[in-house]
């Protein structure tokens, strides 16, 4: 079933003038799980201030291609605007991280700590396991913005597993509800669909389809949304 992970962190003995590079988690994965999907900018290395030439949709490819070959080794390849990120076997089995927000993520052959061991990639240590990471927080490029904890700060995800042949992106997106009733036939109103988790109407830039990628007006960035309307 979903595992539904709720973290709060909590600032001890932490001066306001401190700031954390990031705030998320590291799962270590199988290295059989080795097709990487996952809906955020991409397909290559993009971060805060750093992804127009990236596009936001859903992306396929090995995982090993996160990792980018600089001179020093260093943790690298990590994707922004981050909904969802999965890892399957040649089956199609696998799990998958959903965010309950946008954030970021990457999969990596090594922690940031062995890449700190090593001056060229040679000198890395057999890798045995992936290292896929979502974070909740993380600075962009030439924007170091502080990110200062003050009292308790929350961020939440799911995991899920995916059976042999299951689509990462249907798994991602939650099933309607027994109890939502349309009061009209779908999509009451023309080319408008209601998303039922945050209650906002988006507008289509053309007839809407089961599984629309629709704009949302005033925002230049693509977005999934479900398609009913309660």
């Amino acid at each position: 079933g979903i595992i539904q992970v709720d973290n709060v962190l909590q600032a001890i003995d932490l001066a306001e003038e401190d700031f954390l590079l990031r705030v998320g988690v590291r799962i270590p994965v199988a290295k059989s799980f080795d097709i990487a999907s996952y809906l955020a900018c991409g397909p290559y290395e993009n971060y805060e201030g750093r992804k127009a030439w990236n596009r936001y949709g859903v992306h396929q490819h090995d995982a090993l291609d996160f990792f980018s070959r600089y001179v020093r080794p260093q943790e690298c390849g990590n994707r922004s605007d981050l909904k969802w990120i999965a890892l399957q076997d040649a089956n199609g089995v696998g799990l998958e991280v959903v965010g309950e927000k946008n954030g970021n993520g990457s999969v990596m052959p090594w922690t940031s700590e062995e890449f700190a061991t090593a001056d060229h990639i040679p000198q890395l240590p057999e890798s045995k396991r992936w290292i896929l990471r979502y974070d909740d927080q993380l600075p962009g490029i030439g924007k170091w913005d502080k990110f200062v904890v003050k009292g308790d700060y929350a961020f939440s995800y799911s995991i899920r597993p995916l059976a042999k042949g299951a689509n990462p992106a249907e798994i991602a997106i939650p099933k309607v509800p027994a109890s939502v009733k349309t009061k009209h036939k779908l999509f009451a109103k023309p080319n408008t669909v209601r998303d039922y988790r945050k209650g906002h109407t988006f507008y289509a830039r053309g007839p809407l389809k089961s599984s629309a990628e629709l704009r949302l007006t005033g925002i230049k960035r693509y977005v999934m949304v479900y398609s009913w309307q309660d």
